[in-house]
């Protein structure tokens, strides 16, 4: 059977259906395959990636990308030849779809144009970036306009000003992992704005337990999803929790003023997971511990009770 006599449209959804080593292959047997693959769509993944790595056998950094099922891997970034990069992903296809891709360029000698122009022409659900310095945040602001089809998630892990921080569009995820002085109204402008917040030991949140309170009145009137995690002093979510009524001994079920506790999940002796409930607010409280201690506690809060007991955030 000749497969390139076959309707238009039935070798469009074909060409959807092969793996990225395939299409490699099949370019190479004529012309005209070659002119099919790359001008068709690769189909639908997952996940993706862009990343650059130090490889300490060679000590040299590295560029390697995630495609589909398929991992290139380029030597040291200081002599790739981003050109023919580009041109061999023209090659194996004009267009394909992810849920999510990541960029994360650790290291100069890559250019940040260079990760635009390569996913040019991709469909991207989120796309999110491992920021590691001012100017890559520079970078990924000014992406927005350059794909605004896509959603994004920023992992921040450079510092950069509050100020500067507080003028970040509304994001899928901004994950803050460096030392970053938060307020609770800056802490709570943050919610209201992006659809998840999750604030690492170091971002240095100073919020007491009214103010986390005000956190969760707002997440629980929210009606867009919204999502906060925050690590803070365990001695003063111990302490509270006992405000509201609660104690070591509360049972699954027990109710006090507007908070329900739902469950609860024993790690060692003492340090347990809480489940809460409060208005329309699902609270999960990780390494908690009644007696307090040295060692912080997670508080996620969120509208949507399908999250609670996604474990995949970046901890304190």
């Amino acid at each position: 059977m000749d497969i390139l006599s076959l309707p238009d449209v039935f070798l469009r959804q074909l060409m959807r259906k092969l793996t990225i080593k395939d299409r490699m292959m099949l370019r190479l047997t004529c012309r005209a395959f070659t002119n099919l693959v790359s001008d068709s769509h690769a189909g639908n993944f997952e996940s993706g990636s862009m990343f650059t790595y130090f490889n300490g056998a060679d000590k040299v950094d590295k560029l390697a990308l995630d495609i589909g099922e398929y991992k290139f891997e380029f030597g040291d970034v200081k002599k790739i030849k981003i050109n023919q990069i580009l041109y061999e992903r023209s090659q194996i296809f004009r267009a394909i779809s992810f849920t999510e891709f990541s960029i994360t360029l650790r290291v100069s000698g890559v250019p940040f144009d260079f990760a635009l122009n390569f996913i040019d022409g991709f469909e991207i659900n989120v796309l999110r970036f491992h920021v590691n310095s001012e100017n890559e945040l520079d970078n990924s602001m000014a992406c927005i306009d350059r794909f605004p089809r896509s959603n994004y998630a920023f992992i921040l892990k450079c510092q950069t000003s509050t100020a500067k921080l507080m003028t970040l569009p509304p994001l899928e995820e901004l994950h803050i992992t460096c030392r970053i002085p938060l307020n609770s109204d800056q802490f709570l402008q943050l919610i209201s704005i992006h659809k998840l917040v999750h604030c690492a030991y170091y971002a240095s949140v100073t919020i007491n337990w009214s103010e986390l309170k005000q956190a969760m009145e707002m997440i629980s009137a929210e009606t867009r999803q919204r999502t906060a995690r925050v690590c803070l002093d365990a001695t003063m979510i111990s302490n509270w929790l006992k405000s509201e009524g609660f104690s070591e001994s509360s049972q699954v079920g027990d109710i006090s003023r507007e908070f329900e506790l739902i469950r609860y999940k024993v790690e060692n002796s003492h340090k347990t997971i809480l489940f809460l409930r409060f208005r329309h607010c699902s609270i999960r409280i990780d390494r908690f511990d009644w007696n307090g201690g040295s060692v912080n506690s997670l508080v996620s809060m969120t509208n949507d009770k399908r999250l609670i007991d996604i474990v995949h955030y970046y901890t304190c």
